[in-house]
């Protein structure tokens, strides 16, 4: 049984990496023939570490790097739990990150929203629709 689980998940996957290889290809072919430049947005984080430990809350500092060729604007970040529940929303104040930058973003999640020792998913949303994600592990004292 868990081997025809396997074959069923493998064909899945390879079925899902052919559609996007194929939608890639075709959106490529159409930028090229009309001039623009395919992937001209891109955000991606670099990483992600706890810097300070208040008694209501946690901090970390999400490093983030504009790999486009145009100006993103940080609208912003949610702190997902293990189910995919948004359980901290932090409003990122329409921040322009610059073409070809790094920088970092402070985000403070409250205590009362998240567990110590569980790992959440962090979602990153621009004004222009691109979207970025991390994982952290929230660690802290009772």
């Amino acid at each position: 049984m868990a081997i025809l689980l396997l074959v069923i998940v493998a064909v899945a996957a390879a079925l899902v990496l052919y559609s996007w290889t194929t939608w890639l290809a075709g959106e490529t072919e159409r930028a090229a023939q009309s001039g623009a430049k395919p992937l001209a947005v891109c955000l991606r984080v670099i990483g992600a570490e706890k810097t300070w430990e208040g008694a209501d809350g946690v901090s970390y500092a999400i490093w983030l790097m504009n790999c486009g060729d145009s100006t993103l604007h940080l609208d912003y970040v949610h702190v997902l739990a293990p189910d995919g529940t948004i359980v901290h929303t932090y409003y990122a104040g329409d921040w322009p990150v610059a073409p070809g930058s790094t920088e970092y973003l402070w985000l403070w999640i409250p205590k009362s929203a998240v567990e110590s020792g569980e790992s959440y998913v962090v979602k990153i949303v621009t004004k222009e629709g691109v979207e970025a994600y991390t994982s952290i592990l929230v660690q802290y004292s009772p």
